[in-house]
C-alpha cells in the first residue's frame, strides 16, 4: 500500500468503530497468547489448595472458606490463617463443583478473567486517554511476560479476580457523576478478592485530581471517597479478625536484618529483578528465596546508587501530580503504591519477590509507554505497538510451559536457584515419577544444602 495508503487504511478502514469492539479485540489478544496454559498442570500449592484440599469437594466446605480458613483441610487447624481471601476461594468452589477439580477447567477460568481484565482495562483507560492510547496500553498489558505467573498458576487467582473488580468499582465510582450502589459492591467484591484493594480510596483521589481536576473532599464527590475509606478500614478489621490478627504471612525474609539492609537489598533486586524484567520480558523465574540474592549492605555504593535514583523518580512524580497533574507522574506513582504492598518496606513478607508482584503495577508501565508511543505518527506507532506486543507475546508464550507442570517448574527453579527446599521438591518429584537414583542423589544435595530440612532426611 505504501506509507501514504498504510495510514489511511488505519485511521478509516477496518479498525472498529466501538469502544466495546476494541475492548473485544483486548480480550482475544490475551486470550491468544494465554491459551496453552490450559493444557498446563498443577504446580507447588495447587496441589494443597485445589486437588487435595477436602474443603472444595463439596458445599458442606463453604463455611469454612468463608471464614478465611482455606488452608485448614489440607494443612490442619493448627497452621496460621493466611491473609484473607474469601472470593477466590469461592471461586475455586463454584468451578470444582460446577465443572471439576481439573487442571484444565482451573487455567480455563484464570485465563477467562485474564481476557475479561484486559478488556476492562481498555473501557477504564478511555477516560483518560484517546481510543488508540488506551488500546495500545491494554494490548501491552495482555502479553506481557511477568503476567504468566498468576495467569499460568492457578493458585493466584486472586489477583485477577481482584482487577477485575476494581477496574468495574473503578468504573462505576470514577465517573464524574459516579454511580454508588454498584461501584460499591464491586469495591466490595475487590476487597474479598485480595488485600491490595485497600489501596484504591488514595488512587481514587489521585484520579479525581489529576483527570477530574478536583479535590477529593469536593461535593459531590467527598462522600464517594468517605465511603470507600469506611469501606476499607471496615474490611481492614475483619481481615484482621479473619487471619487472628497475622501481620504476615509466613516467616520474615529479612529477620533478624536491619532496616537500612532491607532498604538496599529491595532497591537494587527491584531494578534488577522487576524493572529490567518488565521493560525486556526476560530474566523471569518463579523462586527467589534465600540465598538467590545477597543481602546489601550500608556501604554498597550501588545499593545506594539505585535508591537515591529510585528517590529522585518519585519526588518528580509526587511534584508532577501535585503541582502539574501530569498523567505520565500519576502512572508511575500509579505503579509505586501498588507495588508497595509487596516491597517489604512496610510489612514482613516470607519472600523477596515475585513476578505476580508486577501484575497490577505494570498497569502504570502499559499506559506511560502508550503515552509516550502516541507522539509518534503513524504508521510508525502502529509498528512499534505490533512489534513490542510480538516481543512479548512471544515470550509469555514460551514463559507458560515453565508453569505447565511441577517437575519442570522445580527443574527451572534448581538450576536458577539450587537451595535446600527447592531440590528437596524436585528430588521428591522424581521418586514419584520412579526416577529413584536422581531422586536420592538430589535429596542428598538438598540434605546438605539445608541441613535442617525434614524433607530430604
Amino acid at each position: 500500500l505504501g506509507l501514504g495508503g498504510m495510514r489511511e487504511r488505519l485511521s478509516t478502514g477496518f479498525l472498529p468503530e466501538t469502544d466495546e469492539a476494541w475492548a473485544v479485540l483486548s480480550a482475544l489478544l490475551a486470550a491468544a497468547v494465554f491459551g496453552n496454559t490450559l493444557a498446563g498442570g498443577f504446580v507447588r500449592s495447587d496441589f494443597q489448595l485445589l486437588a487435595d484440599n477436602p474443603l472444595l469437594r463439596g458445599w458442606s466446605g463453604l463455611p469454612a472458606l468463608l471464614l478465611g480458613r482455606s488452608w485448614e483441610g489440607p494443612l490442619g487447624t493448627e497452621v496460621a490463617p493466611p491473609a484473607y481471601r474469601p472470593l477466590a476461594m469461592l471461586s475455586y468452589l463454584l468451578s470444582c463443583q460446577l465443572a471439576g477439580p481439573a487442571p484444565w477447567v482451573q487455567h480455563l477460568v484464570n485465563t477467562a478473567l485474564y481476557a475479561a481484565d484486559c478488556a476492562l482495562l481498555f473501557l477504564v483507560g478511555r477516560r483518560f486517554c484517546s481510543r488508540r492510547t488506551a488500546f495500545a496500553a491494554a494490548c501491552l498489558f495482555a502479553v506481557l511476560p511477568v503476567h504468566c505467573e498468576v495467569v499460568a498458576y492457578a493458585s493466584e487467582r486472586a489477583e485477577l479476580l481482584l482487577l477485575f473488580f476494581l477496574l468495574l468499582a473503578w468504573r462505576e465510582l470514577g465517573r464524574r457523576r459516579p454511580r454508588p450502589w454498584p461501584g460499591f459492591l464491586y469495591y466490595g467484591l475487590a476487597l474479598a478478592s485480595r488485600e491490595q484493594a485497600l489501596l484504591f480510596p488514595l488512587l481514587l483521589a489521585l484520579q479525581d485530581w489529576v483527570f477530574l481536576r478536583r479535590r477529593f473532599w469536593h461535593a459531590p464527590r467527598r462522600w464517594v471517597h468517605l465511603s470507600a475509606a469506611g469501606m476499607s478500614l471496615a474490611w481492614l478489621i475483619l481481615g484482621r479478625w479473619a487471619s487472628g490478627g497475622a501481620a504476615a504471612s509466613g516467616r520474615d525474609y529479612f529477620e533478624g536484618l536491619s532496616y537500612p539492609v532491607r532498604l538496599l537489598t529491595m532497591a537494587r533486586f527491584s531494578l534488577s529483578h522487576y524493572v529490567f524484567p518488565l521493560v525486556s520480558g526476560t530474566g523471569l523465574q518463579g523462586d527467589y528465596a534465600r540465598p538467590f540474592f545477597p543481602d546489601s549492605q550500608p556501604a554498597d555504593l550501588a545499593s545506594w546508587g539505585v535508591l537515591i535514583a529510585a528517590a529522585v523518580l518519585l519526588g518528580w512524580a509526587a511534584r508532577g501530580v501535585l503541582r502539574q497533574r501530569s498523567r505520565y507522574a500519576f502512572w508511575t506513582l500509579f505503579a509505586f503504591l501498588l507495588w508497595l504492598p509487596e516491597s517489604n518496606l512496610l510489612g514482613a513478607t516470607a519472600v523477596l519477590g515475585s513476578d505476580r508482584a508486577l501484575f497490577l503495577p505494570s498497569i502504570g508501565y502499559c499506559f506511560g509507554l502508550a503515552m509516550a508511543l502516541s507522539r509518534v505518527g503513524m504508521p510508525w506507532r502502529a509498528v512499534a505497538v505490533l512489534s513490542l506486543s510480538g516481543w512479548y507475546g512471544g515470550l509469555s508464550v514460551a514463559r507458560n510451559r515453565a508453569w505447565s507442570d511441577e517437575r519442570r517448574f522445580q527443574e527451572e527453579a534448581a538450576r536458577l536457584n539450587p537451595h535446600g527446599k527447592g531440590l528437596a521438591s524436585l528430588g521428591i518429584s522424581l521418586l514419584e515419577r520412579g526416577r529413584q537414583k536422581e531422586g536420592v542423589e538430589i535429596l542428598e544435595e538438598a540434605a546438605r544444602l539445608g541441613p535442617g530440612l525434614p524433607e530430604p532426611l
